[in-house]
């Protein structure tokens, strides 16, 4: 934010990295630090052992990210009063697309061609929930952290309406049909989102449509 002055120190001598901030405005940056420590990527192999076998499948994935975000969640809202609200919507934000990039791999693993019409409608249904957000455009633009997650999940919404076909896979769709996928951003979104969206796709090397 506008006059934030803000030192960060990182710890690198214990097993675990550790992160210590201070200066104006350093509050948000250690709340959003301890956020990430209640995370997936912070608790990736312990989160995996605790599931075993079942942490395969994709609604056993999506389970753990919304668990995952509502606890990070509710810290926030403890604190919510002491953040700007758009500061707070930001972090929002930002909570739901990590754990959508982490743990709502719909563009990696569907292997739609493999399932039967029941398991392809019931993909549908967990795509369409996991799409769901109470935040609004203008405070998603502002997320990185969601701007990967709702590219990816788009780039799945097109495999969705093409189950068959390879040329909607991820390795395939940007040298096969770009188009469609910025066809996708341009009708659904406006304003910021829309370039961001485009722009962060725009940029891959792997463009050749």
């Amino acid at each position: 934010e506008p006059e934030d002055d803000i030192e960060i120190i990182i710890d690198k001598s214990k097993q675990e990295l550790s992160y210590l901030f201070s200066g104006k405005g350093a509050a948000k940056f250690d709340l959003r630090w301890h956020s990430d420590l209640q995370g997936y990527s912070l608790n990736r192999e312990a989160i995996q052992r605790g599931y075993g076998n079942r942490f395969g499948d994709l609604k056993t994935k999506i389970k753990i990210a919304d668990s995952i975000s509502q606890l990070q969640l509710n810290s926030l809202e403890i604190v919510k009063d002491d953040l700007p609200f758009e500061v707070y919507q930001i972090m929002k934000a930002d909570i739901y697309g990590q754990n959508g990039i982490d743990l709502k791999p719909f563009s990696y693993y569907m292997g739609l061609n493999q399932l039967s019409k029941a398991e392809l409608e019931d993909y549908r249904i967990l795509f369409s929930q996991s799409m769901v957000s109470d935040l609004p455009d203008s405070i998603l633009a502002q997320s990185p952290n969601y701007l990967l997650f709702l590219s990816n999940m788009l780039i799945a919404q097109l495999q969705l309406e093409h189950p068959n076909d390879p040329s909607y896979h991820l390795q395939n769709i940007y040298s096969n049909n770009f188009s469609d996928l910025c066809s996708v951003i341009r009708t659904n979104y406006t304003g910021a989102l829309r370039e961001k969206l485009l722009l962060y796709n725009l940029l891959s090397l792997k463009v050749q449509d």
